[in-house]
């Protein structure tokens, strides 16, 4: 029985065993053992650093399962709409308050009224606009949306009015 084989157990135990130098376990296979079986490799070899240890320990512990769900990405919030009338046009204006953790993808405007259904997708960004023409005289709607990698928002219909 080989020296290294004393106090190795499970996987640390078998790799020593098998090459017969506990010296060739490799970086990858330490984080692959519990923290008890990184402690009792080290405390074997000891050829690591308390450094080294307290390096292995920080590792390993960053990927205990701590609750980060707080940081999760979200669709985005706060999408409001403003349309300013302008006569004969109508200035859409868009903003949307967050984008929680996940870049914005598109965004633009939903409009029309009832026989009319336009969609106007303008390039991603935290305020938007667009401006409506060369629609008849009438009651019109808007919404603005937003879309990140999680999902979509709209704003609150809004409505204007094109006299002509």
């Amino acid at each position: 029985m080989s020296q290294c084989e004393d106090g190795l157990k499970g996987y640390a135990g078998r790799k020593c065993r098998q090459e017969n130098r506990a010296e060739e376990i490799s970086l990858s296979h330490l984080f692959m053992l519990s923290l008890q079986g990184v402690y009792a490799y080290m405390a074997k070899m000891k050829k690591m650093t308390k450094l080294g240890f307290l390096a292995a320990a920080l590792v390993l512990n960053a990927c205990s399962g701590e609750d980060r769900s707080g940081e999760r990405p979200l669709a985005p919030a706060g999408v409001t709409a403003v349309a300013v009338e302008m006569g004969d046009s109508c200035i859409l204006k868009g903003h949307v308050g967050e984008s929680h953790n996940s870049s914005l993808t598109k965004c633009g405007f939903y409009w029309g009224n009832d026989t009319l259904h336009h969609t106007v997708t303008l390039e991603p960004d935290v305020d938007f606009m667009d401006t409506v023409t060369a629609v008849g005289a009438g009651r019109y709607y808007a919404v603005a949306y937003a879309v990140n990698y999680i999902g979509a928002t709209n704003s609150d219909t809004v409505y204007f009015y094109i006299s002509r």
